[in-house]
């Protein structure tokens, strides 16, 4: 029987869990269920049930099971193999490597930023050879997240939460305020629920407007989300069309941060708010060509969307089994 990786990606709305051979990573096969919320153990047991389930589906032996990677939101404590003061996740503390090795002990268990671990994933399936020693990937979607590549190593810090991009603050004493707690976040302009809060905030201050915008959600402006605003900007709804401008500068800000601190070659944009592509790439492109110096010090990167869509992530954590084996020098750091 071939040798096998277990991948997971854990996400505040879903969780996936693929198997596949070591040497054919994209034949896997993967469960998908909604997050388990119960309790600070639910999440572990939900992972290992998915596990169980997927292994006999399959008819994989465990004894040809070589790695569990796990890809989860953050922040994390890569040593103890925890989640902490994640908002998306209902609890401060949530234990990951601990059950699981309990119920699988002869299988390594390795745990990961998920974008991290998407960036491991775009750099094994994805970039081009002249790209891997020096790119990044960055997620703009319910949150903002980045992983990076410099000098052909996974930056980690001391805990693996080196890169948490999206909390970096672009917009201080704006009177923004993100989930996190913390005032003008990069994610509390550009992310999916902030672009919608934007736009609802817009509309009260000025009820007349955003006709276009309360026409998509038939006059409730709570239904609003950032795929209404996208739609309602591309029907010509000024207001609509503003919040993308606000949210394009401050998306350059973030990246011209990342360029200045990293200077990668390319950054691989991926996350559920590049289904309108057209409206975020182009624009940024043009600013970055037209207005490098307002942004960033360094020549601008190369912006591409990633190809791997939704399974970024579960591709980096099957990536990072693959390479743990390999002892690939990309993850010499990871431990």
């Amino acid at each position: 029987m071939p040798q096998h990786l277990i991948g997971v990606d854990i996400g505040g709305t879903s969780v996936r869990v693929a198997i596949a051979p070591v040497e054919d990573l994209k034949s896997f096969q993967k469960l998908k269920q909604d997050t388990a919320k119960t309790d600070p153990d639910g999440l572990s047991r939900q992972v290992i049930a998915m596990i169980d389930e997927l292994v006999a589906k399959q008819k994989v032996a465990i004894k040809d099971i070589k790695a569990i990677s796990i890809a989860t939101a953050g922040p994390i404590d890569a040593e103890k193999g925890e989640i902490f003061n994640n908002a998306n996740l209902g609890f401060k503390i949530i234990p990951l490597k601990a059950p699981i090795l309990k119920r699988f002990p002869s299988i390594q268990v390795n745990i990961i930023n998920d974008c991290r671990s998407a960036v491991l994933g775009v750099h094994c399936f994805e970039a081009k050879p002249d790209e891997k020693d020096n790119m990044g990937y960055v997620t703009i979607s319910t949150g903002i997240g980045g992983g990076f590549i410099v000098n052909g190593h996974l930056v980690l810090g001391k805990e693996g939460n080196a890169s948490e991009v999206g909390h970096g603050v672009i917009g201080s004493k704006s009177g923004v305020r993100c989930n996190c707690g913390a005032e003008g976040c990069w994610e509390a302009f550009c992310s999916g629920w902030s672009v919608a809060k934007h736009a609802v905030n817009a509309i009260e201050a000025d009820p007349g407007s955003g006709k276009e915008l309360l026409d998509l959600v038939k006059g409730d402006k709570s239904r609003i989300t950032a795929k209404d605003v996208y739609e309602a900007a591309r029907k010509g709804d000024k207001l609509a069309q503003s919040i993308v401008d606000q949210a394009t500068y401050y998306n350059a800000i973030g990246l011209g941060l990342i360029n200045n601190f990293y200077d990668p070659k390319v950054i691989y944009i991926g996350g559920s708010m590049l289904k309108d592509e057209q409206q975020i790439l182009p624009p940024l492109r043009e600013l970055f060509e037209k207005r490098t110096i307002e942004f960033t010090i360094n020549h601008p990167p190369l912006l591409k969307k990633t190809t791997l869509g939704d399974e970024v992530g579960l591709l980096g954590a099957l990536a990072l089994g693959k390479y743990k084996i390999e002892k690939n020098q990309v993850i010499s750091a990871f431990k």
